[in-house]
């Protein structure tokens, strides 16, 4: 499975935008007077209908602290254009238009600005209508939202710290959530925050609450699974993740993930058995997949089977022949000591990349390394050698050279 790194220091598939719901969800504003909820209905509409602009405007004002909440994420959500979260472009989409697509196209200058770029900074606007109506639950969530959001898409790039932010998000999240003011979407925005600050008991209670209102997402069942996991209750933490394999996510990625995360869930409950079926069963979902074989070889060199491993870690890289497909054969070889394996393995790979330098020049640099653990500095240095002229053919021998007299420093070699 990837690494567990994503947003801030956790991988939680991405739930705050893009994630679809399966089910109906909490009505947020059931409780706003009759008046505003007609305004978010037909926002609601106009939102279903890509016609974002519209769904702004018959919000009319922020008069109340439910059009605040709303507005807010129809801007975070739905933008064209952001500046700093603070100016934002909306735009009434026509039917074979994207958003995202859209996005990419203005982040590189390729779309006409046929749209006006408004001011709009939820902090200011909240403070305002505090100032006069007091704070409130729902207020909190706007800005708990708000700044989760602009943590995720500008990170360390905004105008303020990112240790206030994160503080700022989870204390608005945190006193939402204590009021009962949520739905499932923000429940997730609040979990993956959660993960991200490493609270993981915290974590485990918001996901449960957000499958208890939408049982049928993939996504929150993964991150929940992985909240349990990191707070070390197992048995949810398999639940959870046979659950994010049963809805089935439609994209492949994180279907496969699901799979992976379940292996990775029985290896810390020490069931092995568990754990081989279940690749067994991520293979043959995705036969053509590098992340399932990285995994059986693993398993084969757990259990000793050092030739099967090498089997599996081969099928991999010709699958997949980038430097984190390598890198994981490779560790599973090291974490092992199956250092002749493991180099025996790079001369296999090296065969089929006879035309391909700059990978080659890769499995070169990863024997030298191997060489140098087993204490073999001879071989160590034909294979940096040989690293070195292979970067020179896909780059140029200066290059290679700097690189490569810095890679010397780095082992002391």
């Amino acid at each position: 499975m990837k690494k567990i790194t994503k947003v801030l220091a956790v991988l939680v598939l991405a739930l705050s935008s893009m994630s679809p719901l399966f089910a109906k969800d909490k009505d947020l504003y059931a409780s706003a007077p009759k008046e505003v909820r007609e305004r978010i209905a037909a926002a609601d509409k106009y939102i279903a209908d890509k016609q974002y602009a519209s769904a702004n405007g018959v919000l009319g004002l922020d008069d109340n602290e439910y059009i605040i909440l709303k507005r807010t994420d129809l801007y975070t959500r739905y933008f064209v254009m952001s500046m700093m979260h603070q100016m934002f472009a909306l735009k009434n989409l026509k039917p074979d238009e994207d958003l995202m697509e859209l996005r990419r196209q203005v982040s590189y200058g390729s779309q006409d600005m046929d749209f006006a770029m408004t001011m709009y900074n939820p902090v200011e606007v909240i403070t305002s209508y505090a100032e006069e109506h007091g704070m409130s639950p729902v207020l909190n969530l706007a800005l708990g939202h708000y700044y989760f959001d602009t943590l995720i898409r500008y990170g360390d790039k905004w105008l303020e710290n990112v240790n206030e932010m994160v503080k700022k998000a989870n204390t608005n999240f945190a006193a939402a959530y204590e009021a009962g003011v949520y739905n499932k979407t923000y429940l997730d925005e609040y979990g993956e925050l959660l993960i991200n600050i490493s609270d993981a008991v915290t974590a485990c209670e918001v996901f449960a609450k957000s499958v208890s209102l939408v049982s049928n997402d993939p996504r929150t069942w993964f991150n929940y699974a992985v909240s349990a996991l990191y707070a070390n209750k197992l048995d949810t933490a398999v639940t959870a993740a046979k659950n994010a394999i049963k809805y089935k996510d439609p994209d492949p990625d994180f279907d496969l993930d699901a799979y992976l995360l379940l292996v990775d869930v029985y290896r810390q409950k020490k069931d092995n058995t568990n754990a081989t079926k279940t690749i067994q069963q991520a293979r043959k979902a995705y036969p053509d997949a590098a992340l399932p074989l990285l995994y059986e070889g693993h398993d084969y060199n757990i259990n000793g089977n050092v030739t099967k491993a090498t089997e599996c870690f081969v099928k991999a890289y010709q699958i997949d022949s980038s430097d984190d497909t390598l890198k994981r054969a490779i560790d599973s070889y090291h974490i092992y000591g199956q250092i002749d394996a493991g180099i025996e393995f790079c001369k296999t790979c090296i065969e089929f990349q006879a035309e391909n330098p700059n990978p080659r020049s890769m499995l070169y640099y990863m024997m030298f390394q191997l060489y140098l653990i087993k204490g073999d500095k001879e071989s160590a240095e034909d294979a940096i050698t040989k690293a070195e002229e292979s970067l020179a053919e896909a780059t140029d021998a200066n290059y290679a050279r700097k690189t490569f007299k810095d890679v010397r420093a780095s082992f002391d070699f």
